[in-house]
């Protein structure tokens, strides 16, 4: 009998892991890790003031701004353009002249950095992102990057790759094809073996915000969510980017600098990727249409 209790202890400690499915043996890969939020609403809620089922610092919402939806929104398929009864009439000397390079920003750090040390335009990356569990599935298509969080509430979602870096600028060109509300995704950087991360986000609401993921499955919101002018509308492709040194953070949007901070807790090298969390909506999704990384270290 003696023996036995050993026994029913490691399978009780057994079947409280969440281990996610479909690991991808690839040495190159760091897996997926995914979390649910802690619960940390208050007793009773109001319209205004809606439950937040995560513990997070942040302010309340500001008077006036909509509350969360009760129930997950339904995505919007994408529409397509109809077809036209007889084709267009085509000039006989062509006068379209050829496409001019966007103007560059002055002060963008890419226009200083020569060649990225990490280029991925997701047209051929050998199955190096694709990745789906219950909660969470993405894969390289149509020439993007595809993020889609299934619908499960607050239930964020990670995947990053090696190399593990401390400095750097990293910069990705993506856009939100469906959200609502407070769905957001963007950038992961300095990812640890303790499933502690920085994030740079993007919100369906068209807000920006710098955060901190920690082990306790707690979200630190060190700039919270703010608008820019630098912001496009979120369906439209937006580069996001920051440029990490230390404990110095700066953070830019279309080649704009929009905030920057200081931060001392993550200080050891770590992996970079993306992250998703839907506050609701089934199936919300986010393409990545290029990913560029300067190594500083």
């Amino acid at each position: 009998m003696k023996r036995l209790i050993p026994l029913i202890i490691c399978a009780l400690i057994l079947g409280a892991c969440n281990l996610p499915g479909n690991v991808n043996e690839d040495p190159n890969l760091v897996a997926t890790n995914v979390a649910m939020i802690l619960t940390n609403a208050p007793a009773e809620a109001t319209a205004t003031q809606p439950q937040f089922p995560v513990v997070v610092t942040r302010t309340p919402i500001p008077q006036g701004e909509t509350a969360l939806p009760t129930e997950p929104a339904t995505p919007v398929p994408g529409a397509t353009e109809p077809l036209a009864t007889e084709p267009p009439a085509v000039p006989a000397t062509p006068t379209t002249a050829p496409t001019a390079e966007p103007t560059p920003v002055e002060g963008d750090p890419a226009q200083g950095f020569g060649e990225p040390d990490k280029l991925d335009e997701f047209v051929n990356t050998n199955n190096v992102w694709d990745y789906e569990d219950d909660w969470f599935s993405q894969q390289v298509t149509g020439g993007h990057l595809e993020i889609i969080s299934k619908g499960t509430p607050w239930w964020t979602s990670w995947y990053t790759t090696r190399p593990e870096i401390t400095d750097f600028y990293m910069e990705a060109t993506l856009k939100m094809v469906n959200c609502s509300g407070s769905d957001r995704s963007g950038l992961a950087f300095r990812l640890t073996n303790n499933s502690e991360f920085y994030f740079m986000s993007l919100s369906c609401a068209g807000q920006w915000g710098f955060s901190r993921y920690n082990s306790k499955n707690e979200i630190v919101d060190i700039l919270e969510p703010q608008s820019s002018s630098a912001l496009k509308a979120i369906t439209e492709e937006n580069r996001l980017a920051v440029l990490a040194r230390g404990d110095s953070f700066e953070f830019y949007i279309n080649g704009v600098q929009v905030g920057s901070a200081k931060d001392t807790v993550n200080a050891d090298p770590g992996t970079t990727g993306f992250f998703s969390m839907s506050s609701g909506t089934i199936n919300f999704e986010t393409n990545v249409e290029v990913l560029k990384i300067w190594y500083l270290d």
